[in-house]
């Protein structure tokens, strides 16, 4: 596996450059914390870094090793320095539980072998890690690869500076848990309230779409939805709304942005627009989706936007009072 770890590595090491894309919704963001990753304001070549918030990790069991204590052995393969006795009697062959993210050193849907992360970009790649910040993952049996959530890892670390072969920490895995986007118990909506939800008629993004692209060549001043029957059959009903989570409008007021396309917030998919995407008000007492939220499923009261001149930032239709149903 000699240089394997090291060139894999690499791959993540530039960014690439992104100047931006004007939203037509302003203050668009994906930065709402949730339990068990934060958003670090730390920006490299137009890229955000999502991390582990290693303070949410609780009631783990076995000993839980965060990143933070590895960071506190600065290694420099130049210099050789030792490991510090208190990471080496504390930790080093003993079981321990690590969270982060996975990093593939297999080409293949189940992998045994992987880089432990506690940081991952939300688009394209980011700057290289330092030995210190990742950790060699060797599993018992062949695990599927998750692509988006963190994981827990239950296992044996050992430390081992092979810096010739790109990593200093490793650990012999015996489980791997993915920390799910399922709704816990206390989000799940009641038997009754889900048998409402799941009977209510569905929102079509598309709607929007294809409305829009039919009068392209009006001034949008000129452009009056509420004659259109495939928009208004949804104004002031309770609607069952399913798409991406592609961003944040407002973290206090709880307003997020459900789009038709998947989009990472930087480089990737399609970025969201007054066509393809509508704001979403949650209801009080419910919580912002997680940053990792990919699909997203709402109950929510739709409305119409009667102020024209707003749509770009507003759009036509909105929902509020949204109830998360999945």
């Amino acid at each position: 596996m000699k240089k394997i770890i090291l060139i894999a590595l690499l791959l993540i090491i530039a960014g690439i450059g992104y100047t931006g894309e004007k939203y037509l919704y302003d203050n668009l963001s994906r930065n709402n914390d949730r339990i068990a990753v934060e958003t670090k304001n730390e920006i490299s070549g137009g890229h955000r870094t999502i991390v582990i918030d290693e303070k949410s990790v609780k009631n783990v069991g076995t000993l839980y090793l965060p990143f933070t204590t590895l960071g506190m052995w600065d290694y420099d393969p130049a210099k050789n320095n030792p490991v510090p006795d208190y990471l080496k009697l504390t930790a080093d062959g003993k079981m321990v539980k690590m969270v982060g993210f996975m990093y593939p050193l297999e080409t293949a849907d189940k992998i045994k072998v992987f880089c432990l992360l506690r940081s991952a970009q939300t688009c394209c790649y980011g700057p290289r890690p330092q030995y210190n910040q990742y950790v060699l993952i060797q599993m018992k049996d062949a695990v599927a690869l998750e692509r988006n959530n963190p994981v827990m890892i239950t296992g044996v670390f050992h430390i081992e500076p092979r810096p010739a072969d790109g990593y200093i920490y490793r650990i012999d895995g015996h489980t791997l848990t993915s920390i799910s986007n399922e709704l816990s118990k206390d989000e799940l909506p009641t038997p009754a309230a889900q048998a409402r939800y799941d009977a209510l008629n569905e929102f079509n993004i598309s709607d929007i779409e294809n409305y829009l692209y039919s009068n392209k060549d009006k001034d949008i001043s000129n452009i009056v939805p509420n004659e259109e029957k495939s928009l208004m059959k949804y104004v002031d009903s309770e609607l069952k709304i399913q798409g991406y989570y592609v961003g944040t409008l407002s973290e206090t007021a709880g307003v997020i942005l459900i789009g038709k396309y998947f989009w990472d917030g930087c480089c990737q998919g399609v970025a969201p627009n007054i066509t393809n995407a509508v704001p979403v008000k949650i209801a009080a007492g419910q919580k912002l989706p997680k940053l990792w939220d990919s699909q997203v499923t709402y109950a929510a009261k739709c409305f119409f936007n009667k102020d024209n001149s707003s749509w770009n930032k507003k759009g036509i239709l909105y929902f509020e009072n949204a109830v998360r149903i999945k």
